[in-house]
């Protein structure tokens, strides 16, 4: 789905490892998309706060990869229907 043309800079340790086959998963979105900051949110008006997408709770997904970014966490590579 995207890995294709992953290029490994260590290839005994890799980075990028590919779901085969893709897995059906429940994804709960407040961890995979969190990106709250509380001293932002304390600041931005209230159409956003009111307004914006929420995104938490959980929804069906598919898992097709791993990947490992530059601080070792692992997140992972999947599309999700968010309406």
């Amino acid at each position: 789905m995207g890995g294709q043309q992953w290029v490994e800079s260590f290839p005994r340790t890799p980075s990028y490892r590919e779901v085969c086959p893709p897995r059906p998963v429940i994804v709960d979105l407040g961890q995979a998309l969190a990106r709250d900051s509380p001293s932002l949110r304390a600041v931005l008006p209230l159409r956003v706060t009111a307004g914006g997408a929420q995104l938490t709770g959980c929804c069906p997904g598919v898992l097709h990869a791993w990947l490992r970014v530059n601080t070792g966490v692992w997140t992972e590579q999947l599309p999700a229907d968010l309406m």
